[in-house]
């Protein structure tokens, strides 16, 4: 048995599931599923802040050369980088100071780059066994792959443990077994 770890082309829209987060878009020429508004301006925050009272208002700031980098503190570069908008929270949401935040702001930027993977599980034979998309970064796409295969292969072994034993309990000559056993083998 073995995992291919493949680009999810038909990843899942990183908006679709986030209830916790509302975006506000800074940027001109960004839109996002998800966003409470298309476009705001930023100049006269008083008016965002009463429209969420209550609630966190972070700042996320975006460089876009090529790919896209989030951060919470803003870049150097004065030309790929500003505001990208504002990300609006239940206070606590991501815990004390934040501190789950970053993780979030992270896998936001692996799916805007395009970082979403899915992995396939074939046997010996090259058939499909199991699969599974739309894990955003490769890590946790490998990590999730590998617990698959793991599992597999520990029940592929007890299935054919079960079997070579009944085989043996019932007496089988040792060629039969052969022929049984190599039916059952597909790691």
């Amino acid at each position: 048995m073995e995992y291919k770890i493949l680009h999810d082309d038909f990843g899942i829209d990183f908006w679709e599931f986030e209830e916790r987060v509302t975006f506000i878009s800074g940027h001109r020429e960004y839109s996002s599923q998800g966003t409470k508004s298309k476009l705001r301006d930023f100049s006269d925050m008083s008016e965002i802040v009463d429209e969420f009272k209550g609630k966190e208002i972070v700042k996320v700031y975006a460089s876009i050369h090529g790919s896209i980098a989030l951060s919470l503190n803003s870049f150097s570069c004065r030309w790929d980088s500003g505001l990208f908008g504002l990300l609006v929270f239940e206070k606590g949401e991501f815990g004390e100071n934040n501190q789950g935040l970053k993780d979030f702001i992270t896998s936001w930027a692996a799916w805007l780059n395009g970082e979403v993977y899915g992995y396939v599980i074939t046997n010996s034979q090259g058939e499909e066994v199991s699969s599974c998309w739309g894990f955003i970064g490769y890590d946790n796409c490998e990590e999730e792959a590998k617990s698959q295969l793991k599992y597999f292969i520990q029940e592929e072994k007890e299935r054919f443990n079960k079997a070579l034993k009944a085989l043996i309990r019932h007496k089988v000559p040792l060629e039969a077994r052969r022929k049984r056993l190599a039916r059952l083998a597909w790691i």
